[in-house]
């Protein structure tokens, strides 16, 4: 199997510190060990980011054999996008349009040289060259939807052009072959785009192999970041407002008044990096608490492995469509897992047998949470091992080995290729 990756995403760089970009190497990874070439087709890179072992930044045509080529389809969009504040969304989103051109200039050249046999596409606002492509030249075509784009773009930034991206959005669904779905909520919302749902699989989010490790920490040994007795709870993620950190710092407040030795980890970088910094700064005690930034992620395990309880403290929210990475990893390792009853958090985990779930933007219930967890290590050690059994066949490349099942029922069954990106949509 010959694959192209497409993501068209500006937000999505492939060599970023972002969870989605995270997600799209690991499955870009996973590929490539199964698949005879992987080509992937991104926006952009990211500066300063060596490519590592088995990836060419391509920039010619592809010689073969076993190894990722990463094309660049958006930097010379991207200069052309500039100009004056006034109209600038809807510029940007035409400059964005534009993008289509070097995609499908990009796949005409692989293709020529006989390296797509199949799309696999995370869907982004404005991308169709994708599944016009695959209409065109009768190929295999799956969508990866991970979030209610149009949806998202209006509430937290601006849109201009909606029309114009519900029409896309309604189209590249219609014209895949398949749709993968991270989450049941997002099987609901393609549907409601009129998708019949025999065409869509739900494919939670993964982990990769470096999640594997036993985590090791129970509670009463000494390394060089802890001291005995102390009890660290700790969150990885990107710091925004819709993670719930602010809950967590509450409830830590709360638990260090209680008991000198509790200690927090968060583990991340994000618009609340700096804000959380000083207020632990100003409320507590220099030695009871780390905030790492940013790190890359494959040192993510090494800092897990140093927590005692885990934590995913997700407020309160209608329409929760993730697929959180974090308490896929944190099952991984074998963690003890306090997180909101949300979303498909609930729909994996059992309270008190698998996690120890709470009421979103509940602080009380994390902070009781926590004491019983640290007062019956036996509890937090069974929680932990039944969630690792949880999510035990979840990695990314049990992931990408479905996708890949999938791409090849498609390819022997002309029934389900795609329908036509044009009449079957409208405007």
């Amino acid at each position: 199997m010959r694959l192209v990756y497409l993501s068209a995403d500006p937000g999505i760089p492939y060599f970023g510190a972002k969870g989605a970009s995270v997600h799209v190497r690991e499955m870009v990874s996973a590929f490539s060990r199964n698949a005879d070439a992987v080509n992937v087709l991104t926006y952009r890179l990211e500066k300063g980011r060596p490519p590592g072992p088995g990836v060419v930044i391509a920039g010619g045509e592809p010689d073969g054999g076993e190894v990722v080529r990463i094309h660049e389809i958006g930097r010379q969009v991207e200069k052309r996008s500039v100009g004056s504040s006034e109209g600038k969304t809807e510029r940007r989103e035409i400059s964005l349009l534009a993008v289509n051109d070097e995609a499908a200039s990009t796949l005409g050249r692989l293709h020529r040289s006989g390296f797509v046999e199949a799309i696999y596409e995370r869907y982004s606002l404005w991308s169709v060259a994708g599944a016009m492509f695959a209409e065109q030249y009768s190929i295999p075509y799956v969508v990866e939807v991970n979030a209610p784009l149009v949806q998202e773009q209006k509430q937290h930034r601006s849109l201009a052009l909606e029309s114009t991206a519900r029409f896309i959005e309604r189209n590249v669904f219609r014209a895949a072959s398949k749709l993968v779905v991270v989450s049941s909520e997002l099987r609901d919302y393609v549907c409601e785009l009129g998708v019949d749902s025999g065409r869509i699989e739900v494919l939670p989010n993964g982990f990769g192999e470096g999640f594997r490790s036993s985590g090791g920490m129970d509670g009463t040994g000494e390394t060089p970041c802890r001291k005995n007795g102390e009890f660290w709870i700790g969150f990885v993620g990107s710091l925004k407002p819709w993670h719930g950190v602010g809950d967590l710092l509450k409830a830590f407040q709360q638990l260090h008044r209680k008991n000198p030795t509790y200690r927090l980890l968060i583990v991340g970088g994000g618009p609340l990096l700096k804000p959380i910094r000083k207020k632990l700064r100003d409320s507590m005690p220099g030695d009871s608490f780390c905030l790492t930034g940013p790190v890359e992620h494959g040192r993510v395990p090494e800092y897990l492995s140093l927590l005692d309880v885990a934590v995913a403290p997700y407020p309160a929210s209608d329409g929760f469509y993730f697929s959180p990475m974090k308490v896929i990893e944190y099952a991984a390792m074998g963690k003890a897992i306090i997180a909101s009853s949300i979303g498909q958090i609930s729909e994996l985990f059992k309270h008190r047998e698998s996690a120890w779930l709470t009421e979103p933007g509940n602080v009380d219930e994390i902070v009781s949470g926590v004491e019983k967890l640290r007062d019956s290590p036996e509890l937090r050690s069974d929680l932990g091992q039944r969630a690792r059994r949880v999510v035990a066949g979840r990695s990314w490349e049990s992931v990408a080995g479905r996708v890949l099942g999938l791409i090849r029922e498609i390819a022997s069954d002309t029934s389900v290729r795609s329908t036509s990106f044009i009449s079957e949509g409208g405007a």
